[in-house]
């Protein structure tokens, strides 16, 4: 049913997120009596009618429970019928957060259906309303659910649309979430570069803004691409410095991914004890809250790490259980990895006809979704399942394919190209960053100092990697 609603014009301009902003503030500072607070305010409200203060009152006291952990799908629907209440009765920025905060957290359960559903009503609203950065916002929001679910024509739309419209208004800390995941989409394809100039667009706003959660998202980002850079010490950095702002009690959820990236970065290296720590970090705490997508990626490192250990019996129960996850989501990324790391098992058990199907799925699929460094991988993968089925003459083209992508994607002329973007980059910084380390009053070096000289790194590693391929 569509919901029907009129502008509000109660409060002044901003005074809204205001107040959003002062509840996050209580229940960030302790969300139990928080819970107690809005509950008492609630209860003291006259309750044989439905009034804009009761709605107001009982989204306060949703949030303070959901910080409680209880955010069930049953207590985030019920949420949406208080936003979808609140719009009826015209506080249209009261709904437009409580929508875009459920959209959020129908995302980390998994639930894109729901989270796009709630999204889409913030882009109606926004849209009615005139409130331009809103509309950017689910615009972008749109764009990562697209992405999750491989439509990355639909994904790259609303990306550029939101892109546009936060130029257009100088929303600077818009632009860098849009160009972040401008750059993710990017180096899924393959676009080393684009990402790369997109994430060196990115990474000064994200600075700018000075807050570290943003900037903690943005040393993230650079680890992903140094691993696909195939640099996982350099990238094991970057995930560090992105724990270290950003692993907090109250901040768990958001660091999920920030701690598989860590595992895989120290698994590539062969670190296998650490990596488990970090895997079972996060698959411990997403299984607890009931988050899919997280898990999904937890469950398969840990099919990695059991598979190199040898034991083949937890690494086939937590590859079906990733598999089962991914498909259930509809995330082609997430469905071609588990994919891959079951055909590595069945390698090593012996069993090439299976591998055999599993494989050309994640291939077929890579391909259809246009994700080049998951062909890649698929493609060397590919290779060898048909070396152990006796096909070598196929073998021997599937693995020059592997070859043809991998120049494409990692060729001298690219490493080449990023070594001079980054030597750019490298220079731009050394005319903001202070002579001398800027301490905070904890003593610490600020991470905003910190992330300034993350990219001069780059330039020197990228062409040293470049001189070694030229050389090879």
């Amino acid at each position: 049913m569509a919901v029907l609603w009129s502008v509000s014009i109660r409060a002044e301009p901003g005074q809204v997120a205001r107040d959003w902003q002062a509840v996050s503030d209580v229940i960030l500072e302790d969300p139990k009596q928080a819970e107690v607070r809005y509950r008492s305010e609630l209860d003291a409200l006259p309750s044989d009618a439905v009034t804009i203060e009761r709605v107001l009152a009982s989204i306060k006291l949703k949030r303070a429970e959901f910080a409680l952990d209880r955010d069930d799908p049953e207590s985030l629907g019920e949420m949406l019928a208080l936003a979808d209440q609140a719009a009826t009765l015209g506080e249209i920025e009261w709904a437009m957060l409580a929508w875009r905060d459920s959209s959020r957290r129908f995302f980390l359960r998994g639930d894109y259906v729901q989270a796009q559903s709630s999204a889409q009503r913030v882009l109606d609203a926004a849209r009615q309303s005139g409130a331009r950065k809103d509309e950017a916002q689910s615009l972008n929001d749109l764009g990562v659910l697209a992405k999750r679910r491989g439509d990355i024509r639909s994904a790259m739309i609303h990306y550029e649309n939101a892109l546009s419209i936060r130029r257009t208004i100088n929303d600077r800390v818009g632009m860098a979430q849009t160009l972040g995941n401008l750059a993710l989409v990017e180096k899924n394809r393959g676009g080393l570069l684009r990402a790369l100039a997109f994430q060196r667009e990115a990474h000064p706003l994200f600075v700018e803004s000075a807050r570290e959660h943003l900037i903690a998202n943005s040393f993230d980002s650079l680890g992903l691409i140094y691993l696909a850079l195939e640099d996982s010490v350099e990238a094991e950095r970057q995930f560090r410095e992105a724990m270290r702002i950003g692993d907090l009690p109250k901040n768990q959820d958001n660091i999920l991914n920030t701690r598989c990236n860590l595992a895989s970065a120290l698994l590539s290296q062969g670190r296998v004890d650490e990596a488990e720590v970090q895997a079972r970090l996060a698959y411990d705490h997403s299984e607890k809250r009931g988050l899919k997508p997280a898990m999904t990626s937890a469950g398969l490192l840990l099919a990695t790490l059991s598979r190199r250990r040898g034991d083949f019996a937890a690494a086939d129960r937590f590859t079906e259980g990733s598999i089962v996850l991914a498909r259930g989501l509809g995330d082609t990324k997430e469905i071609i990895e588990p994919l891959i790391e079951r055909t590595e098992l069945r390698l090593a058990q012996g069993q090439a006809d299976a591998a055999q199907q599993d494989i050309d799925e994640a291939l077929a699929l890579a391909r259809r979704d246009q994700m080049r460094l998951l062909e890649r991988t698929a493609l060397e993968v590919h290779s060898r399942v048909l070396m152990a089925r006796g096909l070598g003459d196929q073998a021997f083209q599937s693995r020059l394919e592997f070859e043809r992508v991998s120049a494409e994607i990692l060729g001298p002329d690219t490493m080449r190209r990023m070594a001079e973007l980054l030597d750019a980059e490298r220079e731009r910084a050394s005319r903001i960053v202070p002579a001398g380390p800027v301490k905070a009053a904890t003593g610490r070096v600020p991470a905003w100092w910190l992330a300034l000289g993350v990219l001069a790194l780059i330039a020197a590693r990228l062409f040293v990697a470049g001189v070694g391929r030229r050389v090879a």
